[in-house]
Parts: structure tokens; C-alpha cells; sequence
């Protein structure tokens, strides 16, 4: 829970600062746009390799080592002049943050009952999303005191103090207790880097209707998820002209609210896990109920004549569409086999930071040409929908593979 708070502080700071680079870097929203897409981006590329060195070498080893990665590449930042480098930085950033959702799902399998894998799955999803909560308020006042580039290194920092505790306690727990359960690569081929791009339990997911299904209909939820997170303050400053201290303390609203949806999903998820089918069926029917609500309550942010109208209206949105999307990790402990969990989930997360990178990019362009957010948040609720039919119509089977 506290890397996941971390993780989502790390990947937020460019939104919260985002009108102030603009306007140091003179960068167009479509520039922004660019800056912001590409951690989308390697993230998602990320999530191949990330599955299999989980899969290999464990949750414990993965996750401490892509801190060290990702908090060194925000202390980084602080120091870039210019965007080439800016970009790399988060290029490095959300190859770094890859192995977060693939080394927790592992975690909660491999840790936790069938019966309380759903509340398990959703406090590891509401870290993250109350990492966006605090955001907001406690990075603009940081940015306000230390500038946005002391904001970044700061938050570096406590996560290089923060990877190093965790791969200190993990090395003294590894000396007293056997990592057999966690390191289920233990036993497996050698290692190698061509692995990690060609594990036929990779190519044999994606031979399948489901995992496809999922990869799709989650591109619909993190298209909204980070559409919102990236362009959030960017919207509130221009479409409602707030100044950096207001827009810091209201966009935490609707993360806040995200985090109910999360806690909510969690809770009516565990209410059935006794019959895989009904399972599927049951959290297949959240997911889906969830996505329509948060595409409709987007719609609504266009129709907004106030700021607490709008303000309400993404609220809701964010919280539907965390409600699927807990429901849709925890799709994946019933649909796919215990040993696939974790590249299950770096698939699904690839393919839909493959669609969502398009939210950014597409906003900023929009926004250098209308000067407005209205198409783009139609388009968001168009993708919504979509995605929820993905989920209808391809994911009703399980998943199976041959050993």
C-alpha cells in the first residue's frame, strides 16, 4: 500500500505541475500532451518483461528494484532544461513503475485466501488511488514552497529511503522463511533477457478470446482513469481559471471519491467466490455496470454550467470507473490460473496503457484547436463504452492454457 501511494505521487507530479511547465518550458497542450503520454506509453511496454521477471524471480525483488529505478528517475527530473530529456526522464519512469500491478498481484495470490483476495486486491488499488487523492493538495503546496523541481526531487527521494527498507526487511525475511511460494521461477529454464520478451505462457495468453477481452475493455477504464489524472488541473485552470493553490486543493475531490468506488468494489467482490463461473460472471457484471455509469457521468462534465457541478459530475466518473477497475484486477484471480496471475495482469495493463496513451495526446491536440475539453471528454465517454462492451461480449470464458 505505501509503494502504490508512492508510485501514484511519482506518476501524478507532472499533472499537478503541468500549467507551470507549460508556461516555464513554453509548451504547447500538444507538447504537454506528448510529455505526458509517454510514461503511458513505457509503461505499457514495460508490462511484458515485468510479468516475467515477477514470474521468475518473485514480488519481493521485482518491486524493491523498480523503486530504486522509478524514485531515481523522478529525483532526475528535477534537474532537466530541456523537453527531449524531460521526456526520457519519464520514459525511465514508467518503465520503472512497469512492475507495480504484476508484483502485487502475485502478492495478494500468493498471499491471501480466495475469500479475501477482493478486499486484499482493493486496498492495494485504494493506495493508489489515495496517492492521487493526496497529490493534489500536498504537491501544490511542496511546488509552492520548493518549486516544481524541488517537488520532484523531494518525492525521489523518499522513495529511493522508501525501496530501501523494503529490499532490506525482504532480504532478512528471505533468510528465515522459504521463498518457494513467491519465487515460483526458482525451478524454471535460466534466466534469460530473450525470455522475458518470448515466454510461451505470453504468446499462449494472447492466443486467447479473454485475454484479449481484457486487455481491450481495461483500455476503456484507464483511458478515463488517466485521462483524469493527467489533464485534471489543466482542465479546472482552464476551463474554470483557477489559480495553482485552489486547483491543487479541489482536484483531490474526485480521487477521494475514487477510492470509495474502490473500497466499495473490493467488499461486493468478496461476496461470492465460491463457483469459478458465477465469479466470473459476477465481478464481470461490476466491471461493466461501473464503466457505463462513469462514461455517462463523463458526458455530464460537459454539460456543466459551474464548478461544483463539474467538480461533482468527475467525481462520480472517477469513482464508477475505480469500481470496475478493482473489479476488473480481481476478474483476473478467477478467470486466469494462479501461476499466470502476474502476467495476466501485465498484459492486460500493456494493452490498455496502449489504448489510454492515446488520452493525453488527443487532449492536447483538442485543446490547442477548440481552446476547450468538451470533445475530448466525449470522446473519453465513447471509449468507456466501448471498453464495457469488450468485457460483455469476450471475456465470458476463463482462461486455459496448456502446460
Amino acid at each position: 500500500m505505501l509503494a502504490g501511494v508512492l508510485n501514484y505521487l511519482d506518476r501524478a507530479s507532472l499533472s499537478i505541475a503541468n500549467p507551470v511547465i507549460r508556461s516555464e518550458m513554453s509548451l504547447a497542450g500538444t507538447q504537454m500532451g506528448g510529455l505526458l503520454a509517454v510514461f503511458s506509453l513505457a509503461y505499457g511496454l514495460g508490462q511484458i518483461p515485468a510479468g516475467s521477471l515477477v514470474k521468475r524471480f518473485g514480488f519481493r525483488s521485482v518491486l524493491g528494484g523498480s523503486m530504486l529505478v522509478w524514485s531515481g528517475a523522478q529525483l532526475l527530473t528535477s534537474l532537466v532544461r530541456s523537453n527531449p530529456v524531460f521526456q526520457a526522464f519519464r520514459a525511465i519512469l514508467g518503465l520503472g513503475e512497469s512492475p507495480f500491478f504484476p508484483a502485487t498481484l502475485d502478492a495478494v495470490q500468493s498471499s491471501f485466501a480466495p475469500e479475501r483476495r477482493g478486499r486484499a486486491m482493493s486496498l492495494v488499488n485504494t493506495s493508489t488511488i489515495l496517492g492521487q487523492a493526496l497529490a493534489p493538495p500536498a504537491l501544490t503546496a511542496l511546488m509552492l514552497w520548493a518549486g516544481w523541481r524541488g517537488m520532484f526531487a523531494v518525492i525521489g527521494i523518499a522513495g529511493l529511503v522508501f525501496a530501501t527498507i523494503w529490499l532490506t526487511l525482504g532480504a532478512r525475511r528471505s533468510a528465515h522463511l522459504s521463498e518457494k511460494v513467491n519465487s515460483p521461477g526458482k525451478n524454471a529454464a535460466p534466466f534469460s533477457f530473450r525470455n522475458l520478451f518470448a515466454d510461451p505462457d505470453l504468446l499462449a495468453l494472447l492466443r486467447t478470446k479473454t485475454m484479449l477481452g481484457m486487455m481491450l475493455g481495461f483500455g476503456g477504464i484507464n483511458y478515463t482513469a488517466w485521462l483524469y489524472l493527467t489533464w485534471l488541473p489543466g482542465y479546472l485552470a482552464s476551463e474554470y481559471h483557477l489559480k495553482l493553490g485552489p486547483t491543487g486543493m479541489i482536484s483531490g475531490i474526485p480521487f477521494a471519491a475514487g477510492a470509495v468506488g474502490m473500497l466499495a468494489s473490493g467488499i461486493l467482490t468478496d461476496l461470492k467466490v465460491r463457483d469459478q463461473q458465477q465469479s466470473i460472471s459476477y465481478r464481470r457484471h461490476l466491471i461493466i455496470v461501473g464503466m457505463l455509469l462513469s462514461a455517462g457521468c463523463t458526458a455530464l462534465v460537459v454539460r456543466a454550467t459551474s464548478l461544483p457541478m463539474a467538480v461533482a459530475a468527475i467525481s462520480m466518473a472517477v469513482l464508477f470507473i475505480h469500481f470496475a477497475g478493482t473489479a476488473a484486477w480481481n476478474l483476473i484471480h478467477v478467470s486466469s490460473p494462479p501461476r499466470l496471475s502476474a502476467q495476466v495482469g501485465a498484459l492486460q495493463s500493456m494493452g490498455s496503457y496502449a489504448i489510454a496513451s492515446a488520452g493525453p495526446i488527443v487532449t492536447g491536440w483538442l485543446l490547442d484547436r477548440t481552446h476547450s475539453f468538451h470533445i475530448a471528454l466525449l470522446i473519453c465517454s465513447v471509449v468507456t463504452t466501448a471498453g464495457a462492451v469488450a468485457y460483455l461480449t469476450m471475456t465470458v470464458k476463463p482462461i486455459v492454457i496448456e502446460q
